[in-house]
Order: structure tokens, then sequence, then C-alpha cells
């Protein structure tokens, strides 16, 4: 029994030690993100802005072959958009990659509309960026959701856990993120790029994205792409009281 409780306690410090050094480390990445003047937390703000311009295109615009695009398949053309950026040199990649997504043809079209100069001017001065949009962010976000799903993952593998401690620790980490940080996990979670976080069952095992707002997205447009389980976010708590 002494030995058991020995290298339980030892096992408990090695990974607390490591974990503690996940957490150092996602906030030093968050710190570090930089878009010209914009930098840390205040970039998801901003990346939220271009997600949501980039999706307003796609739901707001006529389908050009007269066949309606699925809220779906907008959801993840506008992730796209924001994370490999749309302009010449990623065009074909881009494409590519919402082909492997979305049924719907006429998404090209938009992206050269939306690729050009003026429609990006045009975009930035409409929802108030400091910088060019669309110009992609796979580097900032690709590091930082990789470490994010790091760190969930190596809490969700300990056996020595029992699964009230794990969530105990997956709230210390939920608690480092932001709304708009919250919102975009869930956005990315939803598109192939993100899919093991909801193959896994990580977003509704330890309610990651729990904090989101109740109005935080159009209620007409996304809500019904949202349903992870009925009372999951914080605000259905206070809504039935």
């Amino acid at each position: 029994s002494t030995l058991r409780n020995q290298r339980e306690s030892t096992e408990r410090i090695s990974f607390e030690t490591k974990f503690f050094e996940l957490l150092r480390l996602h906030r030093e990445n968050v710190a570090e993100i930089k878009v010209q003047k914009i930098t840390g937390r205040r970039f998801f703000l901003k990346a939220w802005k271009e997600y949501r311009a980039a999706f307003d295109v796609f739901t707001q615009s006529k389908p050009m072959d007269g066949i309606d695009r699925s809220k779906n398949e907008c959801l993840i053309a506008a992730y796209y958009c924001l994370f490999y950026g749309v302009d010449k040199n990623s065009h074909e990649m881009l494409a590519n990659h919402i082909k492997d997504g979305c049924s719907h043809n006429d998404f090209e079209v938009l992206l050269f509309m939306m690729e050009s100069d003026d429609g990006k001017e045009v975009i930035k001065n409409r929802i108030n960026l400091s910088y060019k949009p669309f110009e992609g962010h796979q580097s900032r976000l690709g590091h930082y959701y990789r470490h994010l799903y790091q760190t969930i993952k190596f809490i969700d593998s300990q056996k020595s856990l029992s699964q009230e401690e794990k969530y105990s620790y997956a709230k210390l980490l939920r608690a480092q993120l932001s709304n708009h940080e919250q919102a975009l996990l869930l956005i990315n979670s939803l598109t192939p790029i993100g899919e093991n976080w909801i193959k896994n069952d990580y977003l509704r095992k330890y309610k990651f994205v729990k904090n989101i707002p109740r109005d935080f997205f159009h209620p007409y447009n996304e809500n019904d792409l949202l349903k992870l389980e009925k009372g999951y976010f914080e605000w259905e708590e206070y809504s039935s009281q």
C-alpha cells in the first residue's frame, strides 16, 4: 500500500509538472501571436471578424447556379479563407481544400472576387481591420491549435486520474481561452482540419467551449450548427434557473 501510494504521488507530481509547463507554453504561444500591431489575445477578436466577414460573403451572396449553399459548407469555406488566406498564391490550394469539404461548385467564383485588392479593401473598411484581411493565419493558428490539442490529449490520457480530476485540469486550460478563442476553436472543430476535437469527444467531455455567450452566433444561420448537447453552454445553466 505504501509503495502504491508513493507511485501514485510520483505520477501525480510528474503529470502536474508537465501540465503546468504545457500551460505556460500555451500562454507564451498566445503572447507571441502578432499581426502588424495586433498582438496576443487581441488577434482572436480580429480573426473572428475575418471569419464572420467571409461567412457573410458565402451566405448572403446569391448562388450562381441556383442551388443553395448549405450552412455547413459556408462555415468550412469561410474558415479556410481565414486559415489559408485568399490570394493568387494560395488560390489553388484553398479551392482544393474547399472542394474536399464542400459539394457546391460556385465557391471558386467567390474566391476570385475576395482575392482582389479592391474586394479586400472594402471588407477591411467594413469590419474595421488595421491590416488587409484574408492574408492567411495558417502559421499562427496551426501552431496554436496543435499545442492546445496535445495538451487536452495529454490530460485525457492520464490513467491515474479520475474523470472528475481530468475535468478539473481541463477547466484550468479552458480558463485561459477568451470567448473569441473558444468560438474559433468550435468553428475549427466543425471543419475537416480540426475534426478530431469532436471525434475524440474532447469538446463535449470537457465542455471546452461552454463559455461562448448566448448571442455570440447569428441565431438565424449559425445556431443550428452548434448543438453539442442540451445544457452544454454556460448561458443555458443561467437561463434554466
